[in-house]
């Protein structure tokens, strides 16, 4: 169910959906309601789950390292440590879809 409220700039759609969170604001609210249903619709249908098929956590750490780490200012004892341990135990670079019980 989407939640609409407005703003002093414009509407802002909230949703949460199957543990999927999305929110947008927009200038009119009938945009705002147009994405919503859309958005809601993407969610319900299983088009959108979030999760990428073939990522590693180095992957994760990788683009972790390149957005976040880097406006820090420990950034190079962060980049270390994630380096040490996504690195040294090639176990976890199994991918998440082709994990079993057996990784876990």
């Amino acid at each position: 169910m989407a939640s609409i409220a407005k703003l002093s700039k414009g509407w802002r759609a909230q949703i949460a959906i199957k543990g999927t969170r999305d929110s947008k604001v927009f200038s009119t609210k009938a945009e705002a309601v147009s994405w919503s249903s859309k958005r809601e619709t993407e969610i319900c249908e299983g088009d959108t789950t979030g999760i990428q098929k073939g990522r590693t956590l180095e992957d994760a750490f990788r683009r972790y390292e390149k957005e976040v780490s880097v406006h820090k200012r420990g950034t190079r004892h962060e980049i270390l440590r994630m380096g040490d341990w996504s690195l040294r135990d090639r176990r976890y670079a199994t991918r998440s879809h082709e994990a079993s019980r057996d990784h876990i």
